[in-house]
C-alpha cells in the first residue's frame, strides 16, 4: 500500500536527528554516484532488528491495519543494508557483534576487514528490545563494551567515510 509506505517513511524522517554535517566535509546526503562500496557494520544489520521494529509498528502496539502486513506479523521488514542496496549494488553487511548487549568480540576482526576495503562504512549500533522495552527499563545509558570496541576498531580501520547510525529507545 503506497500510503502505508509513505506513512512509514514520514515517521522515520521525523524521528531522525543529524548531529553534525560540516560544510565542505558533509557526509549527508550520500551521493549514489560516489558512495562506492558500502559496508554496513554493527548489531543492527541483523534481520531481527526489523522484527523488533515490527513489534512496535505491526504487532501488539498495532498499526497493522494502517501499515499493512500479514496476519502472522512476518514482515516485510527491511534492513539498513536494504536501504543502501536500493542505491548501490556493492553492499556488504557484517555484524561484528551478535547483538546489542553481548560481550563477545569474536566477530570484530571480520568487521574491521570489511571496513578496511569499503569506500563508505555505516556503523549501525545502539540498543534493542533486550535492553529497554515496554516494562523493562535500561540499567545504564551506554553502549555495550563490545559495541564500543567495535566502533573504535572500525573507525581506525576505515579507509573512507564513516557514518554512525545510532538507533535506540533510550537516551544515550
Amino acid at each position: 500500500d503506497p500510503a502505508a509506505i509513505e506513512l512509514a517513511r514520514d515517521g522515520a524522517a521525523q524521528g531522525m536527528v543529524l548531529l553534525k554535517n560540516t560544510p565542505g566535509q558533509a557526509m549527508l546526503p550520500l551521493n549514489a554516484a560516489t558512495v562506492g562500496n558500502v559496508a554496513v557494520i554493527g548489531p543492527h544489520v541483523r534481520d531481527w532488528y526489523g522484527r523488533d521494529m515490527g513489534y512496535y509498528y505491526f504487532g501488539a502496539h498495532g498499526c497493522m491495519p494502517v501499515c499493512g502486513t500479514n496476519a502472522t506479523n512476518q514482515g516485510p521488514y527491511y534492513t539498513i543494508a536494504d536501504a543502501f542496496k536500493a542505491h548501490t549494488k556493492n553492499v556488504v553487511k557484517v555484524g561484528g557483534v551478535d547483538n546489542c548487549s553481548t560481550h563477545d568480540e569474536s566477530g570484530i576482526p571480520a568487521a574491521v576487514a570489511a571496513a578496511s576495503t569499503a569506500d563508505t562504512v555505516v556503523l549501525a549500533v545502539g540498543t534493542d528490545l533486550t535492553i529497554a522495552s515496554e516494562g523493562t527499563d535500561a540499567t545504564n545509558l551506554t553502549l555495550s563494551p563490545a559495541q564500543q570496541t567495535l566502533i573504535s576498531k572500525v573507525i581506525l580501520a576505515a579507509k573512507g567515510k564513516v557514518l554512525v547510525l545510532l538507533t535506540t529507545a533510550v537516551p544515550l
